[in-house]
């Protein structure tokens, strides 16, 4: 059983490790300070998938938060990108490779960089531009992008954890294959992104609009919020533990899905009047 005061005592050393304040905290999880404060006062403890995405942008595991472990220590770590195999970019490519781990960012733009390879891991980026960029199997933890325009960009089959988009542009971004955990995406569109092949695994998703094919997709314990799924034809889509109720104001309209994607989406407790079974 979880000790609120232990909990809340190791939620502040890892805080304070990554040189957060509990409002920075806060916001890359779309909550409160207030509600930071009181885990760490142990009046209260955050869900295990807020937990999750805690670890995840402190660059450690849910691990750490077990009583065996000593308090505030983090587990090694083999890599600065929290574990994440990432890949190679072509033999031929320029080396473009800088590090901008922890750094603040206001106002860049970057768009229509290619071959980025590029660490953001505890980054803050507001107002930014990456339309056109190339972060293809890029990893990420624990950065935070507020305001920025991801149009046409290349994030396929990347690795984030614990990453904050908030009001960021996602049209026509590849995101094919990406990988997502304990992730935080919110007020952000995503209108003809290709999301073929991407999961999402305890992920907050959060006043969201989803268009056109899903397929291969995977939701594990997600928890979704006036999320609107607009002409989704979804296929092979597994769908597990996640938050999709009506009372969510989670919507379907003009949506198709096979039997298998189907069943997933109906046993989280959606309403299915907006879709239709196929095959």
């Amino acid at each position: 059983m979880l000790n609120a005061m232990i909990i809340g005592g190791k939620i502040a050393a890892l805080r304070k490790e990554r040189g957060l304040s509990q409002t920075q905290l806060a916001e890359r999880l779309s909550l409160s300070p207030q509600a930071v404060s009181k885990w760490e006062r142990g009046e209260s403890l955050p869900d295990i998938v807020t937990l999750d995405r805690i670890a995840a942008i402190c660059g450690t595991d849910l691990n750490c938060f077990s009583e065996s472990a000593a308090d505030g220590a983090r587990p090694p770590e083999d890599r600065e990108d929290g574990g994440a195999k990432r890949e190679e970019p072509p033999a031929d490519a320029p080396n473009m490779s800088w590090d901008f781990s922890g750094s603040a960012w206001k106002g860049a733009d970057l768009s229509g960089v290619l071959n980025l390879n590029c660490r953001f891991n505890g980054a803050a980026v507001n107002g930014s531009r990456f339309a056109g960029a190339n972060f293809s199997g890029i990893a990420m933890v624990g950065a935070a992008f507020a305001d920025c325009d991801f149009t046409g960009a290349n994030l396929s089959a990347g690795v984030l954890r614990g990453v904050a988009l908030k009001n960021c542009v996602l049209e026509q971004a590849d995101l094919s294959g990406v990988q997502l955990r304990g992730c935080a995406i919110a007020d952000s569109g995503l209108s003809g992104a290709n999301l073929n092949g991407a999961q999402f695994s305890r992920c907050s998703l959060r006043n969201l609009r989803f268009e056109g094919e899903l397929s291969n997709v995977g939701f594990i314990e997600c928890e979704l919020k006036q999320v609107a799924f607009r002409n989704v034809a979804f296929a092979n889509v597994f769908v597990k533990n996640c938050k999709i109720k009506p009372r969510q104001k989670v919507t379907f309209e003009g949506c198709t899905a096979d039997r298998l994607s189907y069943a997933c989406i109906q046993n989280c407790g959606a309403d299915m009047t907006g879709v239709a079974m196929v095959g």
